[in-house]
């Protein structure tokens, strides 16, 4: 259970709920010198807390100084998402065509065998793939329909675009 965003200040009965519960595990962002102000009943009534700040490889992310070069930019292999590369971003990329937007494509063969012109995979290269995020206006981040039942919508690319200076756009094929 993670408690962050703008709900900052638990309530007070929270902690009284939460001890009910078996086998909680609570993270806040909240720095643990500010606990008594902001979570004030949950260390004192024993609910395990931890401190996870938020954090991005800064070494390998490029500061949000470049000009922009293209208006969608995306690193994604779809060998394993077929499905998602057919009926979410075929479509967006033709569309895009359509409308005279530029974009750049990076990743494996099934951006080929799709029809969507591609600039091949930038395999392990953080400082070509940080100069991309930089340098468009909105990055595609995209995720499986299984991912998105289960709640898992967190990837690499969640941290290194915004860390990069690039704007992203979260897109699953419920959207």
């Amino acid at each position: 259970m993670g408690l962050n965003g703008p709900y900052e200040f638990a309530h007070k009965d929270e902690a009284h709920i939460i001890q009910k519960i078996k086998q909680v595990f609570v993270h806040t962002r909240i720095a643990t010198h500010l606990w008594p102000v902001y979570m004030s009943g949950w260390k004192s009534g024993g609910i395990d807390m931890s401190f996870l700040p938020v954090a991005g490889n800064i070494v390998r992310a490029m500061p949000p100084t470049c000009s922009t070069l293209t208006d969608v930019a995306m690193i994604a292999n779809f060998g394993h998402r077929e499905y998602v590369l057919k009926h979410l971003i075929s479509p967006l990329f033709d569309r895009l065509n359509l409308l005279g937007y530029s974009y750049q494509a990076f990743g494996d063969e099934a951006w080929k065998l799709s029809g969507i012109a591609h600039n091949g995979p930038l395999i392990d290269d953080g400082k070509k793939m940080a100069h991309v995020y930089a340098t468009a206006r909105v990055c595609p981040n995209v995720h499986t329909i299984d991912q998105v039942r289960s709640q898992i919508c967190v990837n690499e690319r969640t941290f290194m675009i915004p860390l990069c200076g690039g704007r992203q756009k979260a897109a699953h094929p419920f959207s």
